[in-house]
């Protein structure tokens, strides 16, 4: 009996530790399959990853001034480094110009016209399908809210700080939930490796668009 009890609580206690380290997904994704991200190093701009059908190429953590900041309102500043990286699924390409919290120090103001005029905590200019904007915005209690337009909608996006298993919210987030007017479109935890749920039946563009916004979510890092 003592030798089963100490199996069964240790079974418990794995359970409880695996659990622990998985982000807490909301109802519609609870049924869902994620894709597993695989990346040469999470969290690094210059780091290659894919998940599902898509992968990143060419990160470039160098200083460049290009179309993105252009397309953010940034001027052509040779001071201000941003980041590079390619999203696609092996037939479309959304290419990403992205400036985070490491380069923003160095401004002392947003412009007004982008982002509100709003300092994000990352900001990418997107071009491929459609030549857009994501951004990324700094909150109360180390949370991140942001939004972005697809070329057929508008998504907004908010980190989750909730793990499975536990009571209290996590510090930094440990995913980031997209929605749009329909509802929750895709989840991403960032958490290790980190995994991608997108909502079932969105076409291959939107999934593309998706793709290049969850590659920046996964690569982010909040304290920059």
């Amino acid at each position: 009996m003592r030798l089963s009890g100490a199996i069964t609580i240790l079974a418990l206690a794995t359970i409880f530790t695996l659990h622990a380290k998985q982000i807490d997904s909301i109802k519609a994704f609870q049924q869902v399959d994620p894709y597993q991200v695989t990346s040469t190093a999470a969290r690094q701009w210059d780091s290659s990853l894919s998940f599902g059908p898509w992968h990143t190429t060419n990160p470039s953590k160098n200083p460049v001034s290009g179309f993105g900041l252009a397309l953010l309102g940034l001027p052509s500043d040779p001071q201000l480094s941003a980041y590079k990286l390619t999203v696609t699924d092996g037939q479309q390409w959304q290419y990403l110009e992205c400036v985070d919290r490491s380069q923003l120090t160095t401004m002392a103001r947003w412009p007004a016209r982008s982002n509100r005029g709003q300092k994000p905590a990352m900001a990418c200019g997107i071009k491929g399908i459609a030549d857009l904007t994501f951004y990324l915005n700094p909150e109360w209690d180390n949370q991140f809210v942001g939004y972005s337009q697809l070329s057929d909608r508008s998504i907004k996006i908010r980190s989750l700080h909730i793990l499975a298993e536990t009571a209290y919210p996590t510090l930094a987030p440990a995913g980031y939930l997209l929605t749009d007017e329909q509802g929750a479109i895709a989840q991403v935890e960032v958490l290790e490796n980190g995994r991608v749920w997108l909502r079932p039946g969105l076409t291959a563009q939107t999934q593309l668009e998706l793709a290049a916004r969850i590659a920046a979510l996964l690569i982010f890092h909040p304290q920059g």
